[in-house]
C-alpha cells in the first residue's frame, strides 16, 4: 500500500473498512465460497480448543492498551506521520474486532 493510500485511509475514516475487507487467503476454504476474515479464522481455531484458551487469549488482547500500541508504533523509526496513525488504527480496531469474538 502507497504512502498516499494509508493517508487517504486515515483522512477518509477507512481504515476500519479496509481492516474488515482481509481475506485468510492461505487457508482451508471451499470452492465457490467466499474466504473467512482473519478474525473469523482466529475465533474459528480458538472455537476448537478448551475454554480456558480463548480467556487466556482474551486476556492477553486486553493487556495490549491503546497507549502501549501508540508508544510502540511511535519508536518505529523511518515512518511518516500518516502510516503510524494507520498502523495504529489498524491495530486498535483488529484487537477490538479480536476482542469481541475470542472469549
Amino acid at each position: 500500500m502507497t504512502e498516499e493510500a494509508r493517508a487517504h485511509h486515515v483522512d477518509s475514516g477507512t481504515v476500519a473498512e479496509w481492516a474488515h475487507s482481509g481475506r485468510a487467503r492461505r487457508f482451508e476454504h471451499q470452492r465457490g465460497v467466499q474466504r473467512q476474515t482473519l478474525v473469523d479464522l482466529a475465533a474459528s481455531a480458538v472455537a476448537h480448543c478448551p475454554s480456558d484458551t480463548g480467556t487466556y487469549w482474551h486476556e492477553r488482547i486486553l493487556s495490549v492498551d491503546a497507549g502501549s500500541i501508540e508508544g510502540l508504533v511511535e519508536s518505529a523509526p523511518g515512518l511518516s506521520a500518516a502510516t503510524r496513525r494507520f498502523i495504529t488504527e489498524l491495530v486498535l480496531i483488529n484487537r477490538g474486532r479480536l476482542i469481541d469474538v475470542v472469549r
